[in-house]
Formats: C-alpha cells, structure tokens, sequence
C-alpha cells in the first residue's frame, strides 16, 4: 500500500491525467497526435516542428499538412490528430502512458510506477530541490519524456531502508540490484566481482563500465541500500557481461549483468584463485565443490561440500564477498573468493580423513 508522509500532502494533477488518458487512447486506437509547440505538460509528445508538419491558412484555426498526411486540430485535448495519410516508420509513437511517483528525499531517488497494463518501474536519482511540487513534477516528466511515462501523481515518501543501489563514476549514475566485492588479492583495493545495474540510458551504461575496464586506476562509488558509500576498482581485464533493454520484464529502460572473469570455470585459468557466484535459492555450497573440484588435483566429493566450506575457511582459503542488494528476487545473493593453493588444500583433505571429519564414500 502506498502510504505518503504527513509531511506533505499528496500531490496530484486530475486534468492532467485526465488528458494523457484520452491522448493515448487516441494512440490506441491508431491516431497520430501532435502538439504545435513542445508541451510543457507532457514533454514526451512530438511536435509538428518534429514532424515536419507546415501550417496550412492562416490563423489558429489554420489545419496542418506534412508531404505524407494532413492534420487537424483536437481542440479539448489540445493536439493535432492525423486524419489522411500515414506516418513514416522512423515517427512511429509509442503510446504515454500515467504513472504515480513515489519520492524519497532522503535517500536521494524517486521511484516512478506505471499505472499501465505493463506495470513499467523505473528509479531515478531526481528529488526536488526547494521547488514546489508543481514545479518538480513538470521537471520530472522533463527527464521521464524520453519513457513514454507522464507522472500525474507524487507521493512522499519517509526514508526507506529498500533504497536501490546505485553505482557512479565521475559525471555518470546507474541503479544497481544486487553487487558482490572483494579485496583483490594482489592489489589489495576493492574490487566489483558481480553486480546488476540499470540505467534508463545505454549510455551511462557504457560509461559506468568503461570505468570498470580502464587501466587509467578509476574508481566508482557504491551506494547501498543503508546509504553507506564504497570505494570499489574494476576488473581491469573485464568482465563477463550480458545487457539488453527492460521491455521483457515489463520495465523501461537499459540492464548490464557483470561477473568477473574468474567467476567461471577454474580449470581455465592459471590465478592463483577463482569466485563462486551465488544467485538467491542457489546451492552456492554444491556449487563450491563442483567448482573446487575442477580447481585442484585432489578429488572432491559432493557431500563433503559444507565440511570443506567450513575447513577451507578456518585454513584462510576461501573469503567471503562483501554483499549488497535486496532479500528477495533472483539476484547476486553471495559469493566466495577461493584460494587454487593444491598443497594447502591437499594438508585440508588429509587432515579431514585422518580425523574422520570426511569419510570417503
């Protein structure tokens, strides 16, 4: 349930939403509206300027033509609508669509929610700025123009412990699901193992991970969902990443999933380590020894699996990641950092053996 602060009260433009649901029913249906002059309201709407569209007469009584359609004018919605002809391909619309904001002040974002049939959510590191909420709801459909999205509604929120992780560079800011980091061995700095962010651009995407991947030593911030910030590297011999946009899981905007390279299969690289990556509700303990196994010369028996966890980490082979991100969802939940060391792991199985604290089966 959505509950605002009583610090202030809802905020919220009827006319406004009002309108958007009539212009995208207009969309809906197969019209083509216009505005004459870039909407204030709804920044998203294409314009005749836009559109090549060249008043016909004189007057604001005057219709509009392009060299492929002829538009007249929808006086209670203020648009122009296309009555002949067809638009080209490369004008196609995407249909507005009303959304609500949830904003958080305090934690830094707001949190916009379609109210359309595809339950689209997006976060963005915008908050008012000693403005009245008129004011901020035209410059947060400034930004959202680009969406489809029109907010008609905001609701303040109190501080919430659930803020989404955020991950930035110098002049770039992405939102983040889940992230898992570690001391790298050999540099000693912190360094990003795992992580799932989003942007509602491609392009803070592409440069949050040229940060990652440079040799220049950059560093990004992470913030967490307690609002503490982390110092964190990058893998500068890069990462395993996959991407691609949001529509799928009903969403607006760009995904960018990393794991570092050690996050594979041991047996295909010589470091003198490797990570094991665990999703929620995975057997990151099974996946451990399957991994150990592949790793070392010693065999390695599943059911052994939580006794060597418990061993490898009283004998400093195997660390922890630092995690963040939620408690629930299909998301980096933990990891482990694993030592390749043979002869100590080969002191930890015969050890085990000779105590009975593994049992060969």
């Amino acid at each position: 349930m959505l509950t605002p602060s009583p610090s202030l009260p809802v905020h919220q433009q009827n006319n406004l939403r009002d309108r958007v649901l009539s212009i995208s029913a207009l969309q809906r249906s197969g019209k083509f509206p216009l505005v004459i002059y870039a909407d204030e309201a709804i920044p998203g709407l294409m314009t005749v300027e836009q559109a090549g569209a060249q008043r016909q007469g004189y007057g604001s009584y005057g219709s509009f033509a392009t060299p492929w359609g002829r538009f007249e004018r929808d006086w209670s919605l203020d648009v122009l609508v296309l009555t002949e002809g067809t638009p080209p391909a490369n004008l196609a619309q995407a249909p507005i669509c009303i959304a609500i904001a949830e904003v958080y002040p305090t934690s830094g974002f707001t949190r916009v929610l379609s109210q359309g049939e595809d339950g689209a959510g997006l976060d963005l590191d915008t908050v008012p700025d000693r403005e009245y909420p008129e004011r901020f709801l035209k410059r947060l459909n400034t930004e959202l123009a680009e969406t489809g999205l029109v907010v008609w509604k905001l609701l303040w929120k109190e501080t919430t412990p659930s803020a989404p992780l955020r991950l930035a560079n110098d002049h770039a800011m992405g939102f983040g699901s889940s992230a898992l980091w570690d001391a790298d061995p050999e540099t000693g700095l912190p360094q990003l193992v795992a992580g799932q962010f989003y942007a509602s651009s491609q392009q803070v995407l592409k440069a949050l991970y040229g940060s990652l991947v440079t040799n220049s030593k950059k560093f990004l911030t992470l913030y967490d969902a307690d609002h503490k910030s982390h110092t964190l590297a990058g893998a500068r011999r890069g990462y395993t990443r996959l991407g691609g946009n949001l529509t799928a899981a009903h969403a607006q905007g760009h995904l960018l999933v990393l794991e570092h390279p050690l996050a594979g299969n041991p047996a295909e690289h010589t470091d003198n380590w490797f990570y094991v990556l665990g999703l929620r509700d995975e057997e990151v303990v099974q996946k451990f020894a399957e991994r150990l196994d592949l790793a070392i010369p010693w065999p390695v028996q599943p059911v052994w699996a939580e006794t060597l966890l418990n061993l490898g980490q009283a004998a400093n082979l195997i660390v922890w990641l630092e995690h963040a991100g939620p408690d629930t969802g299909r998301e980096y939940a933990c990891g482990l950092r694993v030592s390749k060391d043979a002869e100590a792991w080969q002191t930890v199985l015969s050890t085990a053996l000779q105590t009975g604290a593994l049992v060969l089966s």
